[in-house]
């Protein structure tokens, strides 16, 4: 591809983009042009880029030689690495506003999660006549396609942060247009491809805002206070194997944009998760006292036993006593409830579909 877009590429999304492009996308004499208002803050994504890339070429250095045999000024591997990473930071054009936009091949968009932004950037780039690819994670694509203009040229491509990290993509298709090339995409970037239905929420956060949901009634029933909170977020993390608790990882992700997401499938769904209390959590500090358990999910990451250790805990934790376990084993059951209702609505194609993206995109252990 000669020039890929970026609309939104100074927030967390678009940079996490960008630079996966650079690594997979861009080659000499290409354009990844990266559009933001914020034009300042594009600049100084260079620096981020360039250590970015170096830390890739070295891993790859073996992969990268062969691109350059015919460089015959190019002896060592530092040469190499240092020719990859100029051609890439070459690439790149920093513009505020999307427009004298031409011969474009791909657009990527990642905005923030509001509808009515990210229907004026998508129009903004229909007379490009470039296929276009949202990382919206909640609003519906035929909705967008169709208020932005680009009906049969828009996909649902949602990245899980950091993208360039995190190896899951959701596919959303509008209709069959497009899904050849999509699939083709995901391959080339090196990703693990799972297709939701066109649903508001789509698997990922049509688990996640059902499970805060979830969470959120559980804390006001037993009070909301400072030990409480922290009680849900300590379980919802140790007892059930997770890198963060469920507040931990609302705090993480953004009240803000929890909120903003869940706005959207209350609107389309024409549902109410419950959430105005999310406002006041977001006031009180969480505490940090660990379960004392003896696995863990960082003990597990790298563990060659995973499996065996997993399915031991799992045999543990149904028999056994107290009330964090009890709690555990409730809120694993409402977890695997929202699952198989995702299937049952035709959200998700299977129960492995939601599991992937629950393994992959929040790096659950127990699904």
């Amino acid at each position: 591809m000669k020039h890929v877009v970026v609309l939104g590429a100074a927030g967390k999304m678009g940079r996490g983009i960008a630079l996966l492009l650079l690594q997979h996308l861009v080659v000499k004499g290409s354009r990844l042009t990266l559009v933001d208002p914020d034009v300042e803050a594009l600049y100084e994504l260079r620096p981020f880029f360039e250590t970015s890339l170096r830390r890739f070429a070295e891993k790859r250095i073996n992969h990268l030689r062969p691109l350059y045999q015919e460089r015959r000024d190019l002896v060592d591997n530092s040469a190499i690495i240092d020719a990859f990473i100029k051609e890439r930071l070459d690439a790149l054009r920093f513009q505020k506003e999307p427009s004298g936009l031409s011969e474009v091949d791909l657009v990527f968009e990642a905005a923030p999660e509001m509808i009515d932004l990210k229907i004026a950037l998508l129009h903004s780039v229909k007379e490009t006549g470039a296929p276009v690819l949202t990382n919206t994670s909640s609003i519906p694509i035929h909705y967008l396609a169709e208020e932005a203009g680009l009906s049969g040229r828009l996909v649902g491509f949602h990245f899980y942060n950091p993208a360039h990290l995190q190896p899951l993509v959701e596919l959303i298709f509008d209709r069959e247009a497009l899904k050849a090339e999509a699939y083709d995409l995901v391959e080339k970037l090196e990703k693990r491809p799972v297709v939701s239905k066109d649903i508001a929420g789509f698997i990922g956060n049509g688990h996640f805002l059902r499970e805060v949901s979830y969470a959120v009634q559980v804390t006001n029933a037993l009070g909301v206070n400072q030990e409480n909170l922290s009680f849900v977020d300590r379980v919802t993390r140790d007892y059930l194997l997770r890198p963060m608790g469920i507040f931990e990882l609302v705090n993480f992700v953004g009240v803000d944009v929890v909120l903003k997401i869940a706005g959207v499938m209350e609107h389309f769904l024409e549902m109410d998760l419950q959430l105005a209390s999310l406002k006041e959590f977001k006031e009180i500090p969480l505490t940090k006292e660990e379960s004392g358990l003896e696995l863990s999910w960082k003990a597990l990451r790298k563990d060659k036993k995973k499996e065996d250790k997993v399915e031991a805990y799992e045999k543990w934790l149904t028999d056994a006593e107290g009330k964090e376990a009890s709690f555990a084993r409730d809120y694993l059951s409402e977890s695997r409830r929202i699952s198989l209702q995702l299937v049952e609505t035709g959200v998700a194609a299977s129960i492995e579909d939601v599991h992937t993206v629950l393994k992959l995109g929040f790096q659950q252990v127990l699904v």
